[in-house]
């Protein structure tokens, strides 16, 4: 009987070991677990902390490229570095974040079939040199994308900031200028030391930059072009044509890969994102204005009633077409769509003189009541609210059916020489100086006011805008002014004092210009 118990006994204390034993291996695991769910968390944490930071990061990149006020906005080229994005914590932040920026800007290719405003994937002939995400330009039409492959662009988002989707033709260049930024945020720091406990991100975002382009005067030995802010940001950088003398009238720009700046002599001139090149118009007259709604519909207009069409390959002087209005000279023109063009000119038989193209003819329009004048820019927001400017302080609106006489005794009486909107509550004008002081007038919907914040004292010959808050105006003496929403300011260029004579701004109003990409590092 004692055996049994001894027996008993020793089994309990094996038993009691066995059981400590267990205890201990579970007590040793959850004490693991825990400690491992509450790294886990602490990482997670610390990785959703890095990426709100790694976000603000590119936001602020983002403002850093936007800024109205040129003299205080970073390049794409100096965003790292820069004190603002390089290792910066916000207030009561958790962690730095640093961004950095790297230009894309690829040799401009084309479409290689049509498209319509609804295709989800664009074919280019080459794409090799697009960035692999943004954003692209095609006739005023601004496209996101997010995928590439081979040539092409993968379920691209349609019309956006503002844009609207349409058609496109066969061959129409694709342009592209843009700023990726990335931005790395870190918590605690950027590179924790040791055993601290951190995380880390990085995000990529790309955001469009803008572009203009301003043409002149020639001086003596080449055709004056500056482009604003390519390849050089926040510069103008000389474009100049050598081996031709002519004066440039007129430039417009349809996007980065595409524009035309027409002159004296039947001069025709391309960009087609990589270079200028001469184009033969088959007329010797000075054109005075062109305008294109799409890369295959452009029109120009000149002297002695020339009027020339762009089809897309060819320039053709216009007979037919323009046989019933007045011989003389027309200055700007304007299109809302392929039938819906003004055109102002010269005076002819006592009225001023606007035509309309209704995509068969030009006729003249003889509603408008006002004495006789020249006009000499016209810019429409709709096909019912179009204003045209001249001489003596003329403004003329159109309202869908008549040019009507719009009273503007308050402004300064000179020639008024060009005209654009941003949209119907705000448009600019300029003109001629006077009383010491550039004239520039601004529409805000209700009336015209001047604006006296330029400083300068120059006869302003053209104007354009690509927002509320980014507007060039240019004029005589290599005069180019910049508006940043508040103020018209001075910015110098390389023409010395040549005259220039017309611009046209590329942009656009909202940034970023695509969705932020995460990458795991």
């Amino acid at each position: 009987m004692m055996k049994y118990k001894q027996s008993q006994a020793g089994f309990l204390i094996v038993a009691a070991i066995v059981l400590i034993a267990i205890f201990a291996v579970i007590g040793v695991m959850a004490t693991y677990f825990v400690n491992n769910d509450m790294l886990s968390t602490t990482n997670h944490l610390g990785s959703e902390q890095a990426f709100y930071i790694a976000e603000s990061g590119l936001e602020g990149g983002a403002h850093q490229l936007s800024i109205s006020n040129i003299a205080n906005r970073t390049t794409c080229a100096t965003v790292a570095g820069n004190a603002n994005l390089t290792n910066f914590t916000f207030d009561n932040a958790k962690g730095p974040f640093t961004v950095t920026g790297t230009i894309q800007s690829p040799t401009a290719s084309t479409l290689s079939g049509a498209i319509s405003a609804s295709t989800t994937t664009i074919a280019l002939n080459n794409a090799a040199t697009y960035a692999a995400r943004g954003r692209i330009m095609i006739d005023q039409e601004l496209i996101n994308y997010i995928t590439i492959s081979g040539n092409n662009f993968i379920n691209v988002q349609r019309g956006v900031a503002g844009t609207t989707a349409i058609a496109h033709a066969s061959g129409a260049p694709v342009g592209q200028y843009q700023c990726l930024l990335q931005s790395q945020g870190g918590v605690p720091t950027l590179s924790p030391a040791g055993n601290t406990i951190g995380g880390k991100r990085w995000l990529n975002e790309t955001v469009q930059l803008p572009m203009t382009i301003a043409v002149g005067n020639n001086n003596g030995q080449a055709m004056s072009i500056i482009h604003w802010n390519k390849p050089v940001e926040l510069a103008w950088n000389d474009f100049s044509v050598s081996g031709n003398t002519k004066d440039l009238n007129s430039i417009f720009a349809l996007s980065y890969a595409d524009a035309w700046a027409v002159g004296q002599t039947g001069t025709f001139l391309h960009w087609n994102g990589n270079n200028w090149t001469a184009i033969a118009s088959g007329d010797n007259s000075n054109y005075n204005g062109v305008y294109c709604i799409a890369s295959n519909n452009c029109w120009a207009v000149g002297n002695q009633r020339s009027f020339d069409f762009w089809n897309g390959s060819n320039w053709t002087v216009q007979t037919t077409t323009v046989s019933s209005i007045p011989n003389v000279a027309y200055n700007s023109v304007y299109c809302i769509a392929t039938n819906d063009c003004w055109a102002v000119g010269n005076t002819a038989s006592g009225d001023d003189l606007m035509v309309h193209w209704d995509g068969a003819a030009w006729s003249r329009d003889t509603s408008n009541p006002t004495p006789s004048v020249n006009l000499n820019s016209v810019w429409c927001v709709a096909s019912s609210s179009c204003w045209a400017v001249g001489v003596s302080r003329t403004f003329l609106l159109w309202t869908g059916s008549v040019w009507v006489d719009y009273s503007v005794t308050k402004l300064p009486d000179v020639t008024y020489t060009g005209i654009t909107c941003v949209n119907k509550n705000d448009c600019w004008a300029v003109g001629n100086r006077t009383g010491g002081n550039s004239v520039l007038v601004h529409w805000n919907g209700l009336s015209w006011s001047q604006d006296t914040s330029s400083g300068t004292n120059q006869n302003l010959s053209g104007v354009s805008c690509y927002s509320t808050n980014s507007c060039w105006a240019v004029g005589n003496n290599a005069t180019t002014l910049y508006w940043d929403g508040s103020n018209w300011t001075t910015v110098s260029n390389t023409l010395g004092s040549i005259n220039v004579n017309s611009v046209s701004a590329l942009g656009v109003a909202t940034q970023p210009a695509s969705a932020w990409q995460e990458i795991f590092p």
